[in-house]
């Protein structure tokens, strides 16, 4: 039996290349322990911080997602400014729409790793026709 297609982690490179030949792409991302460390627990976010203003200037748009509970919004659009982060669209409630989504309830390491490859892919690959 051939294995699922998506499980490959090529086609899923692919798909959003793919997308991204074809339109803006739209990089969701969430606030608690995905960008900031919620429980204070020494986590460093730079990394994915650092990969998603990448992602930005490489042409994608970002749009983050606030925290549910409402109080935590100031702090949370605060935060997003101390670190420099100025995403296309903020939103609250469930992430839909998006080409990859960020969160470490997500597979964090995995949609990193595709956005990583694919900002470097895109440079070299030639749009289709």
């Amino acid at each position: 039996m051939p294995a699922c297609y998506w499980l490959k982690y090529e086609n899923q490179i692919e798909r959003f290349l793919t997308e991204w030949d074809n339109f803006i792409p739209l990089v969701a991302f969430d606030f608690h322990d995905t960008i900031f460390d919620t429980n204070s627990k020494g986590y460093d976010f730079s990394e994915i911080i650092a990969t998603l203003k990448q992602a930005q200037k490489a042409g994608c748009n970002l749009k983050f997602y606030l925290p549910a509970d409402e109080s935590e919004h100031t702090m949370a659009i605060g935060y997003l400014k101390g670190v420099g982060l100025t995403p296309d669209f903020v939103s609250v409630g469930d992430p839909s729409g998006y080409s990859l989504f960020i969160s470490n309830r997500a597979g964090l390491y995995t949609s990193i790793r595709i956005l990583r490859d694919a900002i470097r892919l895109k440079k070299t690959r030639r749009k289709p026709l």
